[in-house]
């Protein structure tokens, strides 16, 4: 269910190249407020998700999310464009969930996310129901999924976020893809 609700995601929304999110950047920097609102567009859920993986919380997501787009808004013209634009705003976004975390007495992460409910409710439960369905993964495993499917970074994009090398990564995504459709193939036999 996972890798098609993921395929329909970036059928549904042809991601943006690295040099159009840079250009994204640039134009922000000079105050340029539709860049923000295409910015939103394109990097809003999955930045809500990477948070709410990281937290386990839908109401640390939903702050992180609003809170690292005002961040890319004040410091849009500290972004060099040679490096990506995606992979900065998720390191604002992670700096942002972590800063969180801490002012909540908690030192890292979560092992294993699970979202708290929250407003509106359908919004929760489709949420939960999402991390329910990466839960027989790893960590490692449910952090690489994450950022490729719904983040929209590629293999290279996520090594360098995660500091693992490139064929860790890929050897980590295939083996994750192949747990979920198995646990897919076992549900729907049921």
């Amino acid at each position: 269910m996972v890798i098609e609700d993921s395929k329909k995601y970036c059928q549904k929304v042809r991601l943006m190249t690295t040099n159009e999110m840079n250009n994204l950047i640039v134009s922000l920097s000079r105050g340029d407020t539709a860049a923000l609102e295409r910015l939103y567009e394109e990097l809003s859920k999955p930045v809500y998700f990477y948070a709410l993986h990281l937290s386990g919380n839908n109401e640390i997501a939903e702050d992180v999310m609003q809170e690292t787009f005002l961040t890319v808004w004040n410091k849009a013209g500290e972004f060099v464009p040679i490096g990506s634009a995606r992979a900065w705003v998720f390191t604002v976004a992670k700096n942002k969930t972590l800063d969180k975390l801490r002012a909540a007495g908690r030192h890292e992460p979560l092992s294993s996310a699970h979202a708290a409910s929250g407003d509106p409710m359908e919004t929760a439960l489709a949420d939960m129901a999402f991390m329910q369905r990466l839960a027989p993964l790893s960590e490692r495993e449910r952090s690489v999924v994450m950022l490729r499917l719904l983040s929209g970074f590629t293999l290279t994009e996520v090594a360098e976020e995660l500091h693992i090398p490139k064929g860790t990564v890929f050897w980590t995504y295939n083996t994750a893809i192949k747990k979920l459709r198995n646990e897919q193939e076992k549900g729907g036999a049921r």
